[in-house]
């Protein structure tokens, strides 16, 4: 498709119509890393890791915006992903192996060896295997996660500088190039076929999530949706280099790599890289965060905060066994202005950031239904 020139000119067409109003926000969670992030990857208890290939380490995110290291003195590490356990592996560019976290902290650098400059990784726990980028030789490993032996997988003439990987809902595997900003599509056998193109030079890591594949747009300052029928649109960014939050479509980047979507799906975590920041593409205006991963006694509703708020607020509760949870917004005549959650939520404590769109100063009221349990409490947006 890339020597295709009118089918080139219709994609950017197709992007140009699809930036319109979507109602989503970019924040920010980390002000400031210290480094660059690299690949993100979200933990069973709703935390985000990413290797800082500059500092040689792995960082631990929290949702409070709080980091810490959990792996040091790791050569270029780069891609990273969890298993059924919470086993965190991360690949070393350099010298080209996979390193292994326990979730008690036990690291073994050299869990797999033999690569050739290893980037993204994404987990087959079903069958018990990662799957493996290798930038240098364009081509994707497997890995069997319970005695570490490797096997070749694939390679093509259409694999060309493999970033980051994304399994759709029906198994279809896709595989991001970073060198000529294409995706493919991977077959269970190994076929590999072309899916898409971007404008711009390169694109980073991909993530799944609501239905689409999420594209970091690194080489133009954009994040990028694509439906499982190739459809693609602009969903945040301005393409303008920067640093700025707000409504999706006019947020600022600076060379977005890493991305990765929370537990729920309702939030998409990105890399700035070159901020060194951690940024959050809240869909729907709506984000739903595990807070962390112990189970509540009781089902429970904190008062929002802040309280009043402008435009955003963040509302906690806990859910201690898998529940149908409803969540929503009424104003003061007792109609719905807007669903915040509508999903079966397994048991955790999470945090919902709402930003309101489109009300008026008032008094609103907002109220989780859960498996018989009911709470309401008032909130009120000043503008």
């Amino acid at each position: 498709m890339r020597h295709k020139i009118k089918l080139c000119l219709l994609l950017v067409m197709m992007m140009s119509a699809a930036q319109t109003s979507t109602g989503q926000v970019v924040e920010t969670l980390v002000g400031n890393l210290g480094g660059r992030p690299e690949a993100l990857a979200v933990a069973p208890d709703g935390s985000i890791y990413t290797p800082m290939p500059q500092l040689a380490k792995v960082v631990r995110i929290t949702m409070d915006g709080l980091f810490s290291t959990v792996i040091i003195s790791i050569s270029l590490p780069e891609g990273g992903g969890f298993d059924s356990q919470g086993n965190y592996y991360v690949s070393a560019f350099n010298p080209g192996t996979i390193g292994k976290l326990t979730p008690d902290n036990i690291y073994t650098p050299a869990f797999a060896t033999g690569f050739s400059g290893p980037t993204g990784i994404i987990m087959d726990t079903s069958k018990g295997f990662l799957y493996l980028a290798n930038y240098n030789s364009n081509s994707v490993s497997k890995v069997n996660l319970s005695d570490s032996s490797t096997t070749f997988f694939t390679s093509s003439g259409l694999i060309n500088g493999p970033d980051g990987f994304a399994f759709d809902d029906e198994g279809n595997l896709y595989l991001a190039n970073f060198n000529n900003s294409a995706i493919n599509k991977i077959s269970s056998t190994g076929v590999v076929s072309h899916f898409v193109t971007f404008p711009g030079t390169g694109i980073g890591y991909i993530t799944f999530a609501k239905g689409s594949i999420y594209v970091a747009g690194l080489g133009n300052n954009k994040i990028y949706k694509v439906t499982p029928q190739g459809d693609t649109s602009t969903v945040a960014g301005t393409g303008q280099t920067g640093y700025l939050d707000g409504p999706a479509l006019s947020a600022q980047f600076n060379r977005p790599n890493g991305i990765a979507a929370s537990i729920t799906g309702d939030t998409i975590f990105i890399g700035d890289t070159f901020n060194q920041k951690i940024r959050m593409l809240i869909l729907s205006g709506v984000g739903i965060n595990t807070i962390n991963s112990s189970i509540p006694e009781r089902f429970s509703l904190r008062q929002n905060y802040p309280n009043p708020f402008n435009p955003s607020t963040e509302i906690v509760f806990s859910i201690p066994v898998k529940s149908n949870v409803s969540l929503k917004i009424y104003n003061t005549n007792g109609q719905e202005m807007k669903t915040l959650v509508e999903e079966t939520v397994r048991p955790g404590n999470y945090k919902v950031t709402y930003t309101s769109e489109g009300l008026p100063s008032g008094v609103y009221f907002y109220s989780l239904k859960a498996d018989g349990y009911s709470e309401t409490k008032k909130m009120i947006l000043v503008k």
